[in-house]
């Protein structure tokens, strides 16, 4: 593949301009840079999805023209997975899903059978290929997006981001098999911010600060990569200390949240959570750790009311909110609880979800940050100067400038928008803030700037659960472990 002076710009913003770089074919070529640059969007260029301005793409020496029959050959032998794997999976079924790209691909019936078979034991798929995909955990869900963008058999893999939501098992096993790929003589072109994705690559791609295009073997151009995170790296505020909450007995008036013997379940299958008690210790940040699938993000969502808890949900939850007049609000989070009581609780939490750009719905950032900050302040006047000072106050922690707000949310970069989340959190001032893999699609220099903000929401208060697979971030920054 190749690109000749290509430029690419959306909704008025220029995001790629006069850039020109090969990727290698039958070799792993890793894109990376900073959140913004423009590295997802190649991968969409490739395929079609979005169109450039200017310049030209070669595929397998073939110029990308924009016409039906011609996208649908490249798209034919190209398999993708977004970063938002919620986008790209059909089918109400793991097993649906996956035969939905090869009947697209219109391959013959005896073929997908075979196929099927395959790769359901490649992937190891024999416990959720009749799951429905929406009870899914994230990181189940990217294994199957990865198993249905491979399953026809593509010559070209294209990877954005799709690593870090496994537990380290899974990612080494997921590794394992793309480069079985490779070995077969495919193509794979993967963005990322993992280091040692990019040490073990064949051709690097790296779109610098500037936007300029560096490319080379790691060591040939590794002092480029690391020189931003050798300029940061400062962990003396960073506490190093963190602990077992299995292990931690907390004194009574230290408790932020008290999970009494919940229990829950997706329809009929097996309890997801099972009998489960913990104390969660205030002003402090949890690491909610454990392998895809165990049941992370669903005790986020039972925790936040995000799932309606019927019949399949058992235990309680107790909430321990500060109040005016009496310095302490006891609330519970119960089975068939009343939309008035789990409204009381919401209001006082904040939350980013794995897939961040789902929690947007207004037109501009700008209007994302007003919708929330007017109804934590009841703020009924748009133009008010209230408003306006918290909107000012938001940017400059955030470092937004005037054209920042004025962008869609929806075109920002997966970084942008993990960060546009913690943003709206910070607007709702939350006892409470749940993060759901916060850090995945952010480069070291976010990450550092995002905990950073996190830590300051904690000294003033704030307790945080915090889900991750990402082992560095779990030592760095949290003050205890909860690992199911």
């Amino acid at each position: 593949m190749e690109f000749r002076n290509v430029s690419y710009s959306k909704n008025n913003n220029l995001i790629l301009e006069n850039i020109s770089f090969s990727l290698k074919k039958n070799k792993y070529n890793v894109i990376t840079g900073k959140n913004g640059s423009g590295k997802s969007t190649i991968l969409k260029l490739i395929v079609g999805l979005e169109k450039i301005d200017d310049g030209e793409i070669f595929i397998d020496n073939e110029k990308l023209l924009y016409e039906r029959d011609k996208l649908y050959k490249i798209r034919k032998k190209t398999g993708i997975v977004f970063q938002e794997s919620n986008k790209h999976i059909i089918g109400e079924t793991v097993a649906e899903s996956l035969i939905f790209g090869m009947e697209n691909n219109r391959i013959p019936l005896e073929k997908m059978k075979k196929n099927m078979s395959k790769y359901i034991k490649l992937f190891q798929l024999e416990d959720i290929i009749n799951k429905k995909i929406v009870n899914l955990s994230g990181g189940e869900k990217q294994k199957v997006a990865l198993a249905g963008a491979v399953i026809t058999e593509p010559d070209i893999i294209l990877l954005d981001e799709i690593t870090e939501m496994w537990d380290k098992i899974t990612k080494d096993k997921m590794n394992g098999i793309i480069e079985n790929f490779l070995r077969n003589g495919k193509t794979v072109v993967s963005v990322t911010h993992n280091s040692e994705e990019i040490r073990k690559s064949d051709n690097v791609v790296f779109i610098t600060e500037e936007k300029k295009i560096i490319t080379g073997k790691f060591d040939e151009i590794s002092q480029m990569i690391q020189k931003d995170e050798n300029e940061e790296i400062s962990h003396k505020m960073i506490s190093e200390y963190y602990a077992d909450l299995k292990e931690t007995s907390i004194k009574e008036e230290n408790i932020k949240i008290k999970i009494e013997n919940v229990s829950y379940y997706y329809e009929k299958e097996r309890n997801v959570i099972d009998n489960f008690s913990v104390n969660i210790p205030k002003d402090s940040i949890i690491a909610i750790t454990g392998k895809s699938g165990a049941g992370k993000t669903t005790l986020i969502e039972i925790m936040s009311g995000l799932i309606f808890l019927g019949e399949n949900f058992s235990g309680e939850i107790e909430y321990r909110f500060r109040s005016e007049n009496t310095g302490n609000e006891k609330l519970l989070l119960y089975k068939n609880i009343s939309e008035k009581d789990l409204s009381e609780i919401r209001k006082r939490m904040g939350i980013v979800f794995q897939n961040t750009g789902e929690q947007f719905f207004s037109g501009t950032v700008q209007e994302e940050l007003e919708y929330n900050i007017m109804k934590k302040y009841k703020i009924k006047n748009r133009k008010s100067e209230e408003l306006s000072n918290r909107i000012n106050e938001i940017a400059e922690i955030f470092e937004y400038d005037e054209k920042f707000l004025m962008k869609s949310p929806f075109v920002l970069s997966g970084g942008e928008k993990k960060m546009l989340g913690l943003a709206l959190a910070v607007c709702l001032e939350p006892e409470i803030l749940l993060l759901d893999e916060p850090t995945g699609a952010l480069d070291y220099n976010m990450t550092v700037k995002f905990m950073k903000i996190v830590e300051k929401m904690k000294k003033e208060g704030t307790t945080v659960l915090l889900v991750t697979h990402d082992e560095n971030t779990v030592k760095q920054y949290s003050d205890y472990i909860l690992k199911l």
